[in-house]
């Protein structure tokens, strides 16, 4: 699967991998990586806290290919299921700033799961799910990364009114 984004390679490229960045995308809402060492170096296995709807888990990710700005390739653990995940990036002819990003995953024929295994039409439909959301939340997390950047640019900024703080509001969010 690919799909077309108005950036450039290295703009998509630390989206990809800047752990800062990553916990702001993601079909499974990243939380944050254990600090094991730097991100991402070939072989060097971590394990990123996330969540899956609202369920905690742990991904653990092990960098196989780490091409800047070309090519990511991960060997992924998310509970039983076992995937290498591979993305690849290349300038849109046409276009600039545009890249294409194409993300392949792949999977064994079967995964365990509580009580037995799910068959590989299953395991086809969530790696094809799931490739599509990854694909998704890259997209949608840069083009709202520029629509801020445009708003900081177009609009001057607020005005405080008396008799309020200027604190900025706290995050609600929780985490695992």
């Amino acid at each position: 699967m690919s799909t077309v984004i108005g950036s450039g390679r290295q703009e998509i490229w630390d989206t990809l991998t800047a752990p800062d960045r990553r916990t702001r995308w993601g079909p499974l809402s990243f939380l944050s990586l254990d600090d094991s060492g730097p991100y991402p170096a070939p072989g060097h296995p971590v394990r990123w806290r996330c969540r899956l709807g609202r369920i905690p888990v742990e991904l653990r990710e092990t960098p196989l290919v780490v091409s800047p700005s070309e090519q990511f390739r991960a060997a992924l653990a998310l509970g039983g299921l076992r995937l290498e995940q591979t993305f690849t990036l290349s300038p849109e002819p046409g276009r600039n700033p545009a890249t294409r990003l194409h993300v392949k995953l792949v999977a064994p024929n079967r995964a365990p799961v509580v009580g037995g295994l799910m068959d590989r039409f299953l395991v086809r439909e969530l790696v094809t799910d799931l490739a599509g959301g990854v694909l998704e939340a890259v997209q949608e997390a840069l083009e709202a990364a520029d629509r801020r950047a445009g708003q900081r640019l177009s609009r001057p900024p607020p005005r405080r009114s008396p008799g309020r703080s200027g604190a900025a509001p706290r995050d609600r969010r929780a985490e695992c």
